[in-house]
C-alpha cells in the first residue's frame, strides 16, 4: 500500500443527477475518501489508491491504464478523468469516453508519478 500520494477528486452534480448517486460513484472507486458537497460539486480527498488498483487488475486493463496515465503526468501530478457512470457501477473507464454522461476529475500528487503508475499497474510479470 502506498500512502505518500495525495488524491483530489471532483465531480460536478448536474441538475438531472442525484447527489447520492454521484457520491456513491466516487466511493465505489475511492472508498476511503473524505467527501464534501460544495457549489454543486462533490469534492473528495484520499491518500490511498488500493481500490483503484484492484479495479484495474480485475478489469484486466493495467497495460492500457499504464500507457494512458503515463501520458497524463504533469510534473509531480497525474491529471485525468474517469466516467461517472462506470464508477457508479464500480468500474473504471479512463479518459471520460463520453463526457456528456459526466466525468469524475482526478488529480494525484506524488513525488514520483512514474513509480506510482508502475505500482498501480503492476502485472507481476
Amino acid at each position: 500500500m502506498r500512502t505518500l500520494m495525495e488524491v483530489s477528486i471532483e465531480a460536478e452534480v448536474h441538475n438531472t443527477e442525484d447527489d447520492e448517486k454521484v457520491r456513491m460513484a466516487v466511493l465505489n472507486i475511492f472508498p476511503d475518501a473524505d467527501i464534501e458537497k460544495s457549489d454543486g460539486k462533490i469534492v473528495a480527498r484520499t491518500h490511498t489508491l488500493d481500490r483503484f488498483q484492484e479495479i484495474l487488475r480485475d478489469l484486466r486493463i493495467r497495460d492500457t491504464a499504464r500507457r494512458f496515465l503515463m501520458g497524463k503526468i504533469e510534473g509531480d501530478r497525474i491529471k485525468f478523468s474517469i466516467s461517472k457512470q462506470a464508477a457508479f457501477m464500480g468500474k473504471i473507464s479512463l479518459g471520460g469516453a463520453n463526457p456528456a454522461l459526466g466525468e469524475i476529475g482526478i488529480e494525484i500528487r506524488d513525488e514520483n508519478p512514474t513509480k506510482l503508475i508502475r505500482w498501480l499497474t503492476f502485472t507481476g510479470e
